[in-house]
């Protein structure tokens, strides 16, 4: 595989020049890393990046202080030449030598790490936006799930991630370079499922004109990705048991088994236990499915991604120039999100198409979500700050807004008796919104 030599170049607290060739399938980034980042805000091991699809992805292990791209807390994303990268306080630029002059003198040093994984099927890749706990958790799960070929089941409310996550565990394990088939069961009839996962052979129903292999044929060797597997009807849950027992199963009207090897993941947002229960799903079924379990939150239980989250899709889709007003940011972290991470996404898209102004306003929201306020931080349930009353002094006209915006951080530090995440909630802004803006204005 080529990747390009591509570089990682900046300055490491306080002045120490940065510049590192890649060129490589994985590169860590760390204290001990293959780029070498030695500045106490950055872990041993704080991320790593994985030329996957085309492109770097930069994935935080876990770090003490986060892993940042262009400002938005990342746990994975994808990143190309311009993009800023900061682990810790160390903000470093992925640049193309090829195309940017200026980097054509720089010092480079070629990276000699031991050979990586490789992942060419890496083009699915997407944005693990954010920095909870729960983030965090489901993600650590995730990557160790994909060392092995155990079944792994996803549950979680709809818009939660289910399908991202079960590419990440494709994407970082062994059979990363064999296929991964995506299958959306409840949009298939019921009738036809078992044809569609197993195939059928000529003659088997009215129409089957000729045999036709199914998806586990297809994905043999590699992955496939079962969503919404709770709707499956008996006769192909009885067929997929047989799967996961045996590795072997019969097309639809056939004789012959048929063997393959497919890891299989699942998805699901019903309580598969009470169905069991219920008698509407195979107990058996479900022990076989239920060996990992990786449960994702909804987006309700992770209020302190959602200012990550708003910001990145506000760049994905409307680039670098548009952003969103403290106060509609602030509703926009008040509202509950029954659709989760999908709804966000869709509405912020929303506002981005309609709204003509280049910072998104309470004005640009749905009638749902304006009047709404609430705390922004990256641990708000660690606060009795009420988040229902963000601090926005009433000031003589005219003023400045820098100095609206000093007066209004002042008047929150006074308020939290000099708490700055406790500030921060009060002001709707993340603390690292804060600090920037403290270190901006000279305030102690």
């Amino acid at each position: 595989m080529t990747v390009p030599l591509y570089v990682l170049t900046g300055e490491c607290p306080p002045g120490t020049r940065v510049s590192c060739q890649l060129g490589r399938e994985r590169v860590t980034v760390g204290r001990l890393g293959d780029v070498a980042l030695h500045e106490p805000s950055v872990s041993r091991e704080h991320a790593v990046l994985s030329w996957s699809g085309g492109a770097y992805i930069v994935t935080d292990l876990g770090s003490r202080n986060g892993t940042f791209v262009n400002g938005v807390a990342v746990q994975r994303k994808a990143v190309v030449p311009g993009d800023k990268l900061k682990f810790g306080r160390v903000e470093l630029t992925l640049v193309d030598p090829e195309s940017e002059s200026e980097f054509e003198d720089c010092e480079t040093r070629l990276l000699t790490c031991d050979a990586a994984t490789v992942f060419p099927n890496g083009a699915g890749a997407q944005a693990l936006v954010g920095r909870s706990d729960a983030l965090r958790s489901a993600m650590k799960i995730a990557a160790r799930a994909a060392k092995s070929n155990a079944t792994v089941l996803l549950y979680g409310e709809s818009g939660t991630g289910k399908e991202l996550f079960s590419r990440l565990v494709w994407e970082e394990s062994a059979r990363a370079d064999k296929k991964f088939l995506p299958v959306h069961t409840g949009a298939i009839e019921p009738s036809l499922l078992a044809s569609t996962l197993f195939g059928h052979e000529k003659g088997a129903f009215t129409g089957a004109d000729r045999q036709k292999k199914g998806l586990f044929e297809e994905a043999d060797g590699g992955t496939i990705f079962l969503d919404e597997i709770g709707e499956i009807n008996s006769e192909t849950q009885v067929k997929l048991l047989r799967v996961l027992q045996e590795g072997e199963f019969m097309r639809v009207g056939g004789t012959d088994p048929v063997r393959v090897d497919v890891r299989v993941i699942c998805a699901t947002n019903r309580d598969l236990a009470s169905a069991v229960k219920e008698g509407k799903f195979r107990e058996d079924l479900y022990y076989r499915l239920n060996v990992i379990q990786i449960p994702l939150p909804p987006l309700r239980e992770r209020t302190g991604d959602i200012e990550d989250l708003v910001n990145h899709f506000v760049k994905q889709l409307g680039g670098p120039l548009r952003s969103v007003s403290p106060a509609a940011m602030s509703a926009l972290c008040a509202y509950q999100w029954p659709g989760n991470v999908r709804e966000l996404r869709n509405i912020v898209e929303r506002m981005v198409i309609l709204s003509d102004r280049n910072e998104l306003d309470v004005a640009d929201l749905p009638q749902e979500i304006k009047g709404k306020g609430c705390a922004v931080g990256s641990k708000p349930e660690a606060t009795s700050v009420s988040p229902a009353a963000p601090v926005f002094p009433a000031m003589p006209c005219p003023i400045s807004l820098d100095d609206w915006e000093r007066r209004a951080i002042q008047e929150a530090l006074g308020k939290s008796g000099g708490n700055k995440c406790k500030a921060a909630q009060l002001l709707g802004m993340s603390r690292s919104a804060l600090y920037e803006k403290l270190k901006k204005y000279g305030i102690d």
